[in-house]
């Protein structure tokens, strides 16, 4: 049995959309003022992409973040596991859409972030955002990284 994504897609069509996702492939470096934060991606097979963040101050990384981006029956799932948060449990995130480069990832039952998107201009920019309410209020936040060549 086929299920659809939030009719957005189909199983036809999941390959499709996971493979559009190998545009967040390589290492990604975004400067702030408290130091640089590295994101990292790998394809590890057709239904599997390892991610990885680091903070970066100094001459101390820190590894702040794993990902696995999955394949699955029944969608395609974003499941980060952040360090010092959740219990060190993995929280899954389900894409709900995918539209010119852009990838929403929603859990409404986790407390923040609810959603995770990314965006790409399959070059050298990558947009990554979470947002979500915190007391009642709606709060993003964004991060914009540029490819390491």
């Amino acid at each position: 049995i086929c299920l659809l994504a939030f009719a957005i897609t189909s199983c036809k069509q999941q390959p499709d959309t996971f493979k559009q996702l190998s545009t967040l492939e390589g290492k990604w470096l975004m400067q702030t003022p408290e130091g640089t934060m590295l994101e990292v991606w790998e394809i590890s097979n057709d239904t599997l992409y390892s991610g990885k963040s680091f903070s970066i101050e100094g001459p101390d990384t820190t590894l702040s973040e794993t990902v696995q981006l999955i394949q699955r029956h029944d969608g395609i799932y974003y499941i980060p596991t952040v360090s010092n948060q959740n219990g060190g449990v993995p929280i899954p995130f389900k894409l709900i859409s995918s539209e010119a480069g852009e990838f929403v990832f929603e859990n409404p039952t986790h407390d923040f972030p609810t959603k995770i998107t990314y965006k790409t201009d399959q070059k050298d920019k990558l947009s990554a955002s979470i947002s979500g309410k915190i007391n009642g209020e709606e709060r993003k936040m964004g991060f914009e990284y540029e490819r390491v060549k």
